[in-house]
């Protein structure tokens, strides 16, 4: 979105075009109005970087995710043994019997 300021129509179509070209909506409508456009070397390797750090920032999130999750799930782990330990403490206190029979189980 370009809000035109004090009537000046032509700065905002050039921030429009500005907008356009860093977000890559110019290089789509190129593609799509031309099947067979030359790209230039130095496009190239501007595509192919832009593409790499892409790839890069999104394993480095599956990474950090992946992360978290295994924290998260080895913090539950922990506090249901704790919990656990603490319940057969009780229930063995009360009832030797049913302690044997769920450790055989």
């Amino acid at each position: 979105m370009v809000h035109v300021r004090d009537g000046n129509l032509d700065r905002a179509l050039a921030i429009m075009a500005r907008k356009m070209r860093s977000s890559g909506i110019e290089r789509l409508i190129r593609r799509r109005s031309q099947t067979h456009r030359h790209v230039k070397d130095s496009e190239k390797r501007v595509l192919a970087r832009k593409a790499l750090m892409q790839r890069v920032r999104s394993q480095e999130l599956g990474k950090k995710l992946r992360d978290i999750l295994i924290k998260k799930i080895r913090r539950i782990q922990c506090f249901f043994e704790g919990k656990l330990r603490r319940l057969l403490l009780v229930l063995a206190k009360r009832s030797t019997k049913w302690l044997v029979d769920f450790m055989q189980a």
